[in-house]
């Protein structure tokens, strides 16, 4: 009621989103379809004020204890890793890296690298700026002692998709770079073939375990203790985590070629788009 209550007010700003003829957010999908598919880009913003529940205190029960970077991709990612080193948490923030969506094209993309995803919600600082704010930040609360726990999750990827190896050219450098393998799906969309993803109720049940310490972790088998795999998860069997780990379907030279090309794509991409990086972090992948 809340919700409704301020999104119902004349403040609200409403993006993407069908209003019927009587006032109501509409979902019928008559109206904002992309290629026949139902809008699914909607989004509102409202004032706290308006859920008539606020009480003028933005401040939390507490400082920031957790950070989930959503980083999608087809080819080395695990479900959901925890990262323990501020370096290796920044360059996954400025390689920005996702997967296509249909707000941007209807054509589906192999993996983007975009230090500014974020772009137009995040302004006024350059992105190499952006970065190291967040990694000074990360390094201020560890010497504090009161780290924050940082995890990577690839819930939209796949673990692992079909791929094919293809040679492009950067730099005047020849590069050997996966390509995921589409197929046309029967909403006229093209998705990835092959492969596994964790569902929303495993992650939520991640989240949960992860926060209150039920988790064990093993350190990731190319980059050690900077990143941590999880072996045992309460809920969640031994052959259903296996199932989400890249290195189950692939040989760990396979999986070294294919972070190693991940790497130099990402390097190529941060020259471009985030300059000037301190060294620990432009590297912090690197094998």
């Amino acid at each position: 009621m809340a919700i409704w209550r301020a999104a119902m007010s004349p403040r609200a700003l409403h993006e993407d989103t069908k209003f019927d003829e009587n006032g109501n957010p509409s979902l019928a999908g008559k109206l904002y379809q992309y290629y026949g598919m139902f809008n699914k880009n909607a989004r509102s913003v409202f004032f706290l004020d308006d859920t008539g529940y606020f009480n003028g205190d933005v401040e939390s029960s507490g400082p920031m204890n957790m950070a989930i970077f959503l980083s999608p991709g087809y080819f080395t990612d695990y479900a959901w890793v925890k990262i323990t080193d501020p370096a290796f948490a920044a360059k996954v923030l400025a390689d920005g890296r996702t997967i296509g969506h249909p707000a941007q094209s209807r054509e589906a993309y192999g993996v983007i690298f975009s230090t500014r995803y974020c772009k137009p919600f995040t302004m006024g600082v350059p992105s190499t700026s952006h970065v190291i704010g967040f990694y000074e930040m990360l390094k201020k609360r560890i010497e504090l002692g009161d780290p924050i726990d940082i995890y990577q999750f690839n819930t939209t990827g796949r673990i692992i998709a079909e791929y094919r190896w293809t040679r492009i050219k950067i730099n005047d450098e020849e590069l050997d770079v996966p390509q995921p393998i589409f197929k046309l799906a029967p909403d006229g969309v093209m998705k990835p073939v092959g492969g596994t993803s964790p569902t929303i109720e495993e992650t939520e049940l991640f989240i949960l375990q992860a926060a209150r310490g039920a988790v064990e972790y093993e350190p990731h088998p190319i980059w050690g203790e900077k990143v941590l795999i999880p072996v045992e998860v309460e809920g969640l069997s031994e052959k259903r985590l296996k199932e989400l780990q890249p290195t189950t379907y692939l040989p760990m030279s396979e999986f070294k070629r294919l972070l190693e090309a991940q790497v130099k794509l990402s390097k190529h991409y941060l020259d471009k788009d985030c300059p000037g990086l301190p060294p620990e972090i432009y590297n912090a992948m690197d094998f």
